[in-house]
């Protein structure tokens, strides 16, 4: 008997205080950073049980996950608790590279300059676990188990779907092998 399972999700997040880092300034005065944050979130998993005969089975779970996160509109947090939003930071202005810098003006001279790495995202991860389940006599089984993980992350949020998949395969899998034996004595 094969039995099959898939579900997929996916989620979509913009938040437009979204925490960025914080800095400590020349006046050992932390400084925190937020941003806009433009997020996509997918993930899938797959489930697979097959039953060779009553005594040997075998099962199959992958559940590959990709989040991209773009940033921008760059905002420094200067009156936290102010009632009015617009009151609680001031915009940045940044120039986007590997890493951005920022520049606080205080009306419209330029006061500091900060420089922040990227905080763009592509985290893609894939799980899989394969299961084998022979009872060689009534009561006493054996189980093969290989679990594979690979999980990488890069700043290039642009990428496509496909591509984040593809990055997936290059990435160097941690494998876990194992055996288990359970045997039943009777008394």
């Amino acid at each position: 008997m094969l039995k099959i399972s898939v579900n997929a999700s996916y989620s979509k997040n913009n938040d437009k205080l979204q925490y960025v880092t914080s800095i400590t300034d020349f006046n050992s005065e932390q400084q925190f950073f937020l941003g806009t944050i433009d997020q996509k979130t997918l993930g899938l998993t797959f489930r697979a049980d097959l039953n060779i005969t009553p005594e040997l089975a075998v099962q199959f779970y992958g559940s590959p996950f990709i989040s991209r996160g773009s940033y921008s509109e760059f905002k420094r947090i200067t009156s936290p608790e102010n009632n009015e939003f617009d009151q609680r930071f001031t915009m940045l202005s940044s120039i986007p590279v590997d890493q951005y810098l920022i520049t606080v003006y205080e009306p419209g001279i330029p006061l500091s300059d900060y420089l922040i790495r990227n905080p763009d995202f592509n985290f893609h991860e894939f799980r899989s676990n394969l299961v084998a389940r022979w009872e060689f006599r009534p009561g006493s089984f054996i189980y093969l188990v290989w679990s594979s993980d690979r999980k990488g992350s890069n700043i290039f949020s642009d990428a496509s779907l496909g591509d984040s998949y593809r990055m997936l395969g290059e990435l160097v899998p941690n494998n876990v092998f194992m055996v288990k034996v359970n045997y039943w004595f009777s008394l």
